[in-house]
Parts: C-alpha cells; sequence; structure tokens
C-alpha cells in the first residue's frame, strides 16, 4: 500500500510538472463545444527590427497601431507586405523625466490623432501628440483601483484602454481580480471602479487560467473585451446604474490560437494582448513572450490574427481601403472610426 501510494504520489507530480511547463499534449484548457467562433482571414507572424511584445492594438485612419511593454519610448505603426505584418517607429517620444519603466499595456487615439497609453507600472494615462509630446494625461488611478478590490497580485494593474463616445476613457485591471476603471475624459476624476470578477464562461477556463482583461475597443458604441485566458472577445453590456456586464456576445478563437499550425510551446495561459476592430475585421495580435511555436522552435514571433467582423460579415457595400488583408498583403483594412 505505501509502494502504491508512493507510486500515486510520483505520478501526480509527473503530471502537475507536464501541465506547469506546457509539456507534450497536456492541454492547459479544457475541451468545449466553441459555439461562437471567429472565422479566421489571415494569420500574420509579426517582426521588427529588434524583437518586440505587442500589448495592445488601435486604429487609426485605416492603420493599425500598437506599443510593447519593453519599449518605453515607441509609438509602432504596423504595415504588411510579404506575408508579414512589420512593427515599425511611428512616434518616437520621451517618458516624462524620473517616471523610471513605464510598461504600456494599451493604445488608443482621439480624432486627432492623439494616442493614449496604459501604463501599468504607474497605472496612469500618457497622452502623446502626433508631434511626439508626451505627458501624463490625468492622475493615477491606483488608489481608486486598489479602494475598489483591484491591483492585488503585482504584474496585474492596468492592461487596456478605450475611449468611449462620451470622450470617457474606459481602463481595464487585468485580473486577480480583473475589473474596469473609467475616467472622466475632461476632469480626470475616476468616475466608476468596478470588479468583474465572476464570469458566465468558466467552463472555458482551466484551473491555471484566471478571468481576465487584456484589451478594450470601443467599436460603433459598444465597448468589446479582450477576455485572454478564455481566448475569447466579449462584448460588454452596461445596465441603467452604469455598471457592465459580460452580455451574450461573445466570440471564441482558441480553435485558432492552440491549433497545430499557431500554437506555441506553452499552452498554460492564453497569448491574446490585443484587439482592434473595424467594419469587416477583428484584429487580435498575440504576445508570446519569446517563446517558441511548437511546430517551429526557430520561431519566436508574435502572431497578428486577422478574423471577419461577425457582427457585419454580411453587410453591403463596405468601403475597404487599399490594403485588404484578405486580398493582398500590403496596407490594413477598412478605414476605422473606433478606437
Amino acid at each position: 500500500m505505501k509502494g502504491f501510494s508512493r507510486c500515486a504520489a510520483l505520478f501526480a507530480v509527473i503530471v502537475w510538472t507536464a501541465v506547469m511547463t506546457g509539456c507534450g499534449t497536456t492541454p492547459a484548457a479544457p475541451a468545449y463545444e466553441e459555439e461562437g467562433k471567429l472565422e479566421l482571414v489571415r494569420v500574420f507572424p509579426v517582426e521588427s527590427a529588434r524583437p518586440v511584445e505587442p500589448s495592445g492594438l488601435c486604429l487609426y485612419q485605416g492603420v493599425l497601431y500598437s506599443v510593447s511593454d519593453k519599449s518605453d519610448g515607441t509609438v509602432y505603426r504596423i504595415s504588411f507586405g510579404n506575408g508579414t505584418a512589420r512593427m515599425e517607429p511611428h512616434i518616437r517620444f520621451d517618458p516624462p523625466r524620473g517616471a523610471g519603466p513605464m510598461d504600456f499595456e494599451g493604445i488608443t487615439v482621439d480624432d486627432e490623432g492623439n494616442f493614449y497609453l496604459a501604463s501599468e507600472t504607474h497605472a496612469r494615462i500618457l497622452r502623446v501628440t502626433p508631434e511626439g509630446e508626451a505627458q501624463w494625461h490625468f492622475g493615477s488611478v491606483w488608489e481608486a483601483g486598489r479602494a475598489a478590490g483591484m491591483f492585488k497580485v503585482p504584474n496585474a494593474y492596468v492592461e487596456g484602454i478605450t475611449i468611449m463616445g462620451d470622450g470617457n476613457f474606459l481602463l481595464a485591471a487585468e485580473r486577480q481580480p480583473r475589473g474596469l476603471i473609467e475616467v472622466d475624459g475632461r476632469t480626470g476624476e475616476v468616475a466608476q471602479a468596478q470588479v468583474m470578477n465572476q464570469t458566465r464562461f468558466s467552463r472555458r477556463l482551466s484551473i491555471l487560467r484566471r478571468p481576465d482583461w487584456t484589451d478594450l475597443y470601443n467599436y460603433d458604441g459598444e465597448v468589446f473585451a479582450l477576455f485572454r485566458n478564455a481566448n475569447m472577445v466579449v462584448r460588454l453590456e452596461r445596465d441603467e446604474e452604469g455598471n457592465f456586464s459580460e452580455s451574450d456576445d461573445a466570440w471564441g478563437f482558441r480553435h485558432v490560437e492552440e491549433s497545430g499550425e499557431f500554437r506555441y510551446d506553452d499552452l498554460r495561459y492564453g497569448k491574446a494582448e490585443g484587439l482592434a476592430i473595424d467594419e469587416r475585421y477583428f484584429y487580435i495580435i498575440l504576445d508570446n513572450n519569446r517563446r517558441p511555436r511548437a511546430v517551429d522552435r526557430s520561431d519566436r514571433r508574435p502572431l497578428l490574427f486577422v478574423f471577419r467582423n461577425p457582427l457585419l460579415a454580411a453587410a453591403e457595400n463596405v468601403s475597404v481601403a487599399a490594403g485588404d488583408p484578405s486580398a493582398r498583403e500590403s496596407g490594413t483594412a477598412v478605414t476605422a472610426s473606433s478606437r
């Protein structure tokens, strides 16, 4: 009996080690029927002059932009060609003096082309003008987030940002617990801080994966959230009191991200870090933390997925810019009015 117990314990350790390291074929997430799957249009490996780890996406005048949590002074423009998406410096800027590491985890843009970057280390918004002038846009949301019960776990603070239709900013608290913080776009005051750790999609999570948000996007007056650990995009709805909740509108992409062709060698957690939406497509960019892909361990590039927009996929007479990625490999897609 003692021998059996020792064997059982050893087996448990082996299984746990396989799960934690992503070895073998042990999945990190449960199997399920995914009722709302995004339809893949194109996949682009992401290249740059030096390795980047993309964090966030936004669209401005039909062009995709991103930031990297490892680059404190650059807004990147994403262009397409030769079957790849290339992140190239668009604006270089100097962070505020004495700020230290910024750890940018989200990006959004206004109608004048000013970018707003979410700094995780400061729990604060940095405004970057088209000319490269950078300054803090209001104060930190750290105290408001902590008072509401967020920001309890290191490296799980502010993780996404979008501008809503009324000009207010909406920030995502990443996890443990996840939540949303609304900042008044005129005064900088925190209008609302809401923990959102409950999810109707818990069946899509393994024991290692916690509810999280990694990006937000305002499209056509609706807020969409990137639920990384469930490999989903979820539309958020708001009640009369202003509280957000997950709606029934949700679409999964695990069938693509964790497919044999595209998956990375570590499946413990999801990797989607940026979301942008236009009339034809959902754009989702991965931060693989320099992990190799399972089918080619020499390939450590992030991936950009282009999915058909499930909301308007059947719409007619949609104006398409010159760089529709479903048609050719240069440029991006349709001109976007959202961010």
